[in-house]
């Protein structure tokens, strides 16, 4: 597996100056220990190896000359007066990519160390991020007035151990319902999220299923599959809120809108037309789910269904389900 570090900044580009030292040692200095941690196990380079500066065209070129499986740029945040600390990871903005299993990995490793942290895993359309990588991230995992020298070392830590699971997983070579996408298969339920795309389905059906949640991807196309229509997905960096998606949605005129989301099994139907009853009522008899009703997105058109379901596991027999209602 080849891996390219990139130390965000250098030379005349400092980035914050909040810290003991200015950002760009910082991330040079967390590079060079990642870059020991891995060297023996991977393929592994680096953009710079002193205090150089780099253009993003120049971090562009080295990228897509290696095409590196895994490209890191690493980064420390700068606060503003009273902002809490929490980390960040910038991934490639695209629909189905692998980068989202790695920031999580690298998440999970966070956590078990600082359980109380707060976490952004975001698309970004940062230019070094646009490189030929297969797995391309941007971290801002700490800010620069927390860095001292043995959070350095702990930060290394992180990253390498997130990069050795993330090395152990296996090619997915058909992709199915129980696997979240990107080439490195997860367990179903793994934190992979996609964020603004729609799906054709050259059904053309007249529904449109909805995620609230990335996991429930390789699920909601198992179910489009089966019924028909267009697959979305609202997220919070596309839209700020599940409303501003069910508007959009609306306006395509579909009929039958599904809310899918994993969580404690409910039905829940919105106040829109009868028809939204009566179908909420046939899904939670089938499915023995509780029913209820939200007062939620009253502003979509008044036609069709418009029906939320939440689930521990959405497995085939939902989609058998939908199909037959």
């Amino acid at each position: 597996m080849r891996i390219l570090i990139d130390p965000g900044h250098g030379g005349e580009s400092l980035g914050t100056t909040k810290g003991r030292f200015p950002e760009k040692d910082i991330n040079l200095k967390l590079a060079l220990i990642l870059y020991e941690n891995l060297k023996g196990n991977f393929e592994v380079s680096l953009t710079r190896h002193n205090d150089i500066y780099l253009s993003l065209k120049d971090r562009l070129k080295i990228v897509d000359k290696l095409k590196p499986e895994i490209f890191l740029s690493l980064h420390h945040n700068a606060s503003e007066e009273e902002t809490p600390f929490y980390s960040e990871i910038y991934t490639s903005w695209t629909t189905v990519s692998p980068s989202y299993d790695l920031a999580y990995e690298i998440i999970g490793e966070l956590l078990r160390r600082f359980p109380n942290r707060e976490f952004r895993v975001l698309p970004s359309k940062f230019t070094v991020l646009k490189g030929k990588a297969k797995i391309k991230l941007l971290t801002e995992l700490f800010f620069a007035e927390e860095v001292d020298e043995n959070l350095i070392i702990e930060e290394a830590e992180i990253l390498k151990n997130a990069i050795f699971e993330i090395s152990k997983k296996t090619f997915a070579k058909d992709r199915d319902i129980y696997r979240s996408f990107g080439k490195y298969s997860q367990p179903r339920g793994y934190l992979t999220t996609n964020f603004g795309k729609v799906i054709k389905n050259p059904k053309k059906g007249d529904w449109a299923v909805v995620l609230g949640d990335g996991r429930l991807f390789w699920d909601a196309v198992e179910i489009i599959n089966r019924i028909g229509g267009r697959l979305y997905h609202f997220g919070m960096s596309v839209q700020p809120s599940q409303f501003h998606t069910a508007m959009k949605i609306s306006r395509t005129n579909y009929k039958k809108i599904i809310f899918l989301r994993y969580g404690e099994p409910y039905v829940r139907f919105y106040h829109t037309s009868a028809e939204s009853g009566r179908f909420a009522e046939d899904l939670a008899r089938a499915l023995n789910y509780p029913l209820g009703f939200s007062s939620s997105f009253i502003c979509i058109h008044p036609d069709g269904i418009r029906v939320e379901l939440i689930s521990k596991v959405l497995d085939e027999k939902v989609a058998d389900i939908l199909a037959g209602l």
